[in-house]
């Protein structure tokens, strides 16, 4: 099997560790490295190097291959990516710590600080086990460290001799938390991850929201409420994975979505999702609607505004409890706006939004940008004095 060219491996490799290599990049998903006999990094799984900073030009010299295992760890993307304490137990468990330091490379071994020597000068007898387990303290800048653990494991051949070692990295999360992971969207979930580091990108903006929600609350069971949201939560997530979206902030029965026009191929695609987005969370509302017993006078209309950011500021938001991506410009608060004025079910798309679209995207829609007649926020009904002040000289129209 020939090795993928975008999976960094020594020159060289012993063969009976590329047969090793080989099982490991079969997979998705495992974050994990190889040592061969030697202590000598020989490959780095693509979703490790992603998770250190991403697979890009200079791999090899980026991710020490062929540096000894006590030494790799002063490269930067390892250095940066892990506290000291956490270098000095890695090497302490992978090592293999009787190893006397007279038996470390030369090279190596005059290049490596006192506290680095001191783990090899130490002997603490015994037969080293054919599985280590520990855990290094991962670091991202303007957050608290947090553990990953990993499972070392000696590689043998017939005659056990070590041929090498193989790291896995893993999160220690039970079953029942990985299954609420399970739940949603892989595909988003990748392009939040995208996000790790907050930059100005185009994207069109939705924010959605259930008119007259006091209302409900008030006069429905708490529990029935609550249901009536989780659905139409679930319902407006579901649309924005399908539609190629990111979920934004969600505050009770209001909606934030992104379309990133990167992810789907364009300006005119990425406004395009953020109004059907809307159109079908609108008709889920409406046939749901039936399945509640609501209040006299009361229905579930859902409103929406959709508007274009050029750049938008955009990024991961990790407060410790959640991860959400969150969104800064004046797009986005002008977006606020427009969704606040909109009423009866009402979905307002801006000007910028509808001029973006291209004759295909917009006949799907049930648009007609040619012939639309736009007016200012400011001069529609209801409108209030912070949308006219925030957002007032945007130009929307209505989308049926």
């Amino acid at each position: 099997m020939d090795r993928p060219v975008d999976e960094p491996a020594g020159r060289g490799m012993d063969p009976r560790l590329r047969g090793v290599v080989d099982q490991l990049s079969a997979g998705t998903g495992r974050v994990c490295f190889v040592l061969d006999g030697e202590h000598r990094l020989q490959w780095v799984s693509p979703e490790l190097r992603e998770f250190l900073g991403g697979p890009d030009a200079g791999v090899t010299e980026k991710f020490g291959i062929g540096h000894h295992i006590a030494s790799m760890g002063f490269e930067p993307v390892w250095r940066d990516s892990v506290t000291p304490e956490s270098r000095l137990r890695l090497a302490r468990e992978i090592a293999l710590l009787h190893m006397p330091v007279d038996d470390l490379p030369a090279n190596v071994r005059d290049t490596l600080p006192p506290d680095i020597l001191e783990i090899y000068t130490s002997d603490p007898g015994g037969a080293v086990s054919p599985v280590r387990t520990g855990s290094i303290d991962y670091v991202q800048p303007g957050l608290p460290p947090y553990p990953i653990d990993f499972v070392a494991t000696s590689l043998r051949d017939d005659h056990g001799e070590l041929i090498g070692t193989t790291v896995l990295m893993y999160l220690e999360l039970r079953p029942s938390l990985l299954s609420l992971l399970g739940r949603g969207d892989v595909a988003m979930y990748e392009r939040m991850a995208r996000l790790v580091k907050p930059e100005r990108r185009a994207a069109a903006i939705l924010f959605a929201d259930l008119q007259a929600s006091g209302g409900l609350s008030r006069t429905m069971p708490t529990a029935a409420y609550f249901n009536l949201i989780s659905e139409l939560t679930s319902s407006f997530d579901a649309l924005v994975a399908e539609h190629g979206g990111i979920v934004g902030k969600h505050a009770g029965d209001g909606w934030t979505a992104f379309v990133l026009a990167d992810d789907v191929g364009g300006p005119s695609a990425a406004v395009s999702g953020g109004i059907r987005i809307a159109q079908r969370l609108r008709a889920y509302a409406a046939d749901r609607a039936r399945s509640f017993r609501l209040p006299d006078g009361l229905g579930l209309q859902v409103n929406a505004g959709v508007h274009w950011g050029p750049g938008v500021y955009l990024g991961q938001l990790v407060p410790g409890g959640r991860l959400e991506i969150t969104a800064l410009g004046d797009e986005v608060n002008e977006c606020a706006r427009i969704q606040q004025t909109a009423r009866g079910g009402a979905i307002y798309a801006s000007k910028q939004v509808l001029e973006l679209l291209d004759t295909a995207d917009a006949v799907h829609l049930g648009v007609d940008p040619v012939n639309l007649t736009y007016a200012p926020l400011a001069s529609l009904d209801g409108v209030s004095e912070k949308a006219r002040r925030d957002a007032g000289t945007v130009a929307v129209a209505p989308i049926p």
